[in-house]
């Protein structure tokens, strides 16, 4: 995203290469969309590696089972 991006930023005075987009700059709106995007990932990637695998309550159901012998390991 950031190399689409750079690209769009230095072909910009071009127009012959936009023409056929009717000058719109594609290198550098899908560079910024693909930099927002994976910033979004990682965003979200980093939320769920700080959230709990288990609850307390999975943790009373764990020792429910055990204590009825129907956890299996």
């Amino acid at each position: 995203g950031v190399s689409l991006a750079l690209d769009g930023v230095a072909t910009r005075p071009d127009v012959a290469l936009y023409g056929r987009s009717e000058n719109i700059n594609i290198n550098l709106w899908w560079g910024l969309i693909m930099i927002g995007f994976g910033g979004a990932m990682l965003y979200f990637g980093l939320r769920a590696h700080r959230r709990p695998l288990h609850s307390a309550s999975g943790d009373a159901t764990e020792a429910r089972e055990h204590k009825l012998g129907l956890e299996r390991e």
